[in-house]
């Protein structure tokens, strides 16, 4: 009885330290979300030359299967990665790139482009 009360033992721990290593292992890595998001324009930026400069976009609300990383609900773009003729309140497609820093997910880099209507 006492060797099963043993490699019982044994087994426990070594399940919690392969616990430890998965969970320190996922801490780590450092994560990515691709894919497309609905925006609406919310603002353009219009230098001298009226030509819209960048543009800010509000997120429609995602299905809970396609949820970035982080909260991309205003982001700012280049107006370059806009279609040609966008107007405020059009609604726009946009590919979405998140990467997270490992350990710390504060510091998820968003990129956005590829945007069409």
């Amino acid at each position: 009885m006492r060797r099963l009360a043993l490699i019982a033992t044994g087994v426990l721990a070594c399940l919690g330290l392969v616990a430890v290593a998965t969970a320190f292992v996922w801490g780590v890595t450092p994560r990515e979300w691709d894919g497309n998001l609905d925006f609406t324009v919310a603002q353009l930026c219009r230098p001298d030359d009226g030509k819209p400069a960048c543009a800010l976009l509000q997120q429609e609300p995602a299905s809970p299967g396609q949820a970035p990383l982080t909260d991309v609900d205003r982001i700012s773009i280049e107006a370059w990665n806009l279609p040609a003729g966008i107007r405020v309140g059009d609604l726009v497609l946009c590919h979405v790139h998140q990467q997270d820093a490992a350990i710390d997910s504060a510091d998820t880099v968003t990129r956005v482009d590829g945007c069409h209507s």
